[in-house]
């Protein structure tokens, strides 16, 4: 009989953690005949509904409280007080009829081939039935959060000691330039509860030891997978992690940013995102969205075939972006652009759903960049927060009233009675696609395709 634990850990479309869990597995093999009985115990449940709130199975919480991207403090709670996850879900039922089991649908596929992969054997699965946890919507009433704990970073952002309200030290870490940890105070403090969020800021796995940087996992000193980007620094290591200047340097997702991404393939070699791909390099091949894209280049950057001289103004304020395929965006929308502030740098996110016609991609790769991406942009320049400073005072307060304050809707609005970037910059973008393609479009086709809800 040979007992088995594994975990496994998922991300959404922009590489952010959503859910970890530590299984327990059993399987018997005699003279090289058996296998795993497939039934697997979930342990241990972690939920990172977004990068403000985390949450185990047992209903007890963390708020995670942030100056810029530096998180600053973690409130601890318990219960469904402030965490109204039923009702929430009832109301996105309502408005998406369906998202939810779609949704549920594509997680259970997911979780098939993630399984496929982590356990032997495995590959028998045919159907996962969860043992039932706490309902989310029957955890007691709670709202008691009165565990309130402070980081206490340097220069890199790496945790030095975690104090209570009363200035007690709670947790302590010395490192070794590299993120090894030379000694740890009370290692077992909130475990299962706080992610232990230690070297760089990042959450030190404690069921493999390493540290989660997204894009990668880090092993100290090294990464233990290569930089997605490594033909582009023939001189160094595509294992080495803050080209061997931990002193200097940080990394915040364990990769540049870029099209890495967008461009990944299967196991097979082939693209997993071949429309996106497509329309990506047909968007390039217009003179006016490389012009958007260069904005955005590092200097001697190559992107789908096309070197850029110089830095572009956006990146030379502060400001990154990603391309990104599909996974986990819902079948709603045509893309998603998320914003963070990581590190004192804007980070732009963009992922791009895929559909044979590549023109609607094309449109939707210049709706991202140009509408989300620019007032991403507006809203960090002034002030270096994403607060919504770039928009009008009264839209903002119109939009408050009605309960609809939220990056979509205030970009949208933006846009449609201000801005109206698409009508110029966009427009121009489809014209030259579709005379590259060989394709007639009238003027009416074009600006049909450029409308969209508020």
């Amino acid at each position: 009989m040979i007992k088995m634990r594994v975990n496994n850990r998922s991300q959404n479309t922009m590489g952010e953690r959503t859910y970890k869990y530590d299984m327990f597995c059993a399987g018997a093999w005699a003279n090289g005949f058996g296998g795993m009985d497939v039934s697997l115990q979930i342990d241990k449940l972690m939920l990172y509904p977004n990068g403000y709130l985390n949450m185990n199975q047992d209903g007890e919480y963390t708020k995670h409280y942030y100056a810029d991207a530096l998180r600053i403090a973690s409130k601890i709670g318990s219960g469904k007080s402030g965490l109204d996850l039923c009702n929430e879900a009832t109301a996105i039922e309502n408005a998406y009829p369906g998202y939810l089991t779609d949704r549920i649908n594509i997680q259970y596929e997911e979780m098939k081939e993630e399984l496929w992969e982590l356990v032997p054997g495995s590959e028998y699965i045919v159907d996962i039935t969860p043992i039932p946890y706490l309902d989310f919507c029957n955890i007691g009433n709670g709202g008691q959060e009165t565990g309130l704990f402070f980081y206490h970073p340097d220069h890199l952002g790496s945790t030095g000691m975690v104090t209570d309200n009363n200035a007690n030290i709670t947790q302590g870490f010395l490192y070794a330039p590299f993120g090894e940890l030379l000694y740890e105070y009370s290692p077992g403090w909130q475990s299962g509860v706080i992610p232990k969020y230690s070297f760089n800021a990042k959450e030190l796995d404690e069921e493999n030891g390493m540290y989660y940087y997204s894009a990668r996992y880090y092993a100290p000193p090294t990464f233990i997978s290569r930089d997605p980007l490594f033909e582009k620094y023939p001189s160094i290591s595509p294992y080495a992690y803050c080209a061997n200047n931990p002193m200097k340097y940080v990394d915040p997702t364990g990769e540049d940013v870029d099209i890495a991404e967008l461009y990944k393939r299967d196991k097979k070699g082939k693209l997993i995102n071949s429309e996106q791909v497509k329309a990506f390099e047909a968007y390039m091949n217009t003179k006016t969205g490389r012009a958007e894209v260069a904005k955005y280049a590092k200097a001697g950057q190559t992107i789908a075939g096309h070197t850029f001289k110089s830095d572009g103004e956006y990146h030379k304020s502060g400001v990154d972006i990603a391309f990104k395929g599909d996974k986990g965006l819902d079948r709603y929308m045509n893309g998603s652009t998320d914003g963070n502030i990581v590190n004192g740098r804007l980070k732009i996110d963009i992922a791009i759903y895929r559909t044979n016609d590549i023109g609607s991609v094309v449109e939707a790769f210049a709706h991202e960049m140009l509408i989300h991406g620019r007032q991403f942009i507006k809203d960090f320049k002034d002030d270096k927060k994403l607060n919504f400073s770039h928009a009008y005072k009264g839209l903002c307060d119109w939009l408050e009233n009605r309960g609809l304050k939220t990056t979509r809707f205030v970009h949208h609005y933006q846009e449609s009675e201000s801005d109206k970037v698409m009508k110029t910059t966009g427009i121009q973008i489809l014209r030259e696609y579709y005379k590259n393609a060989g394709i007639q479009k009238s003027e009416s086709d074009l600006k049909s395709m450029i409308e969209f809800e508020r």
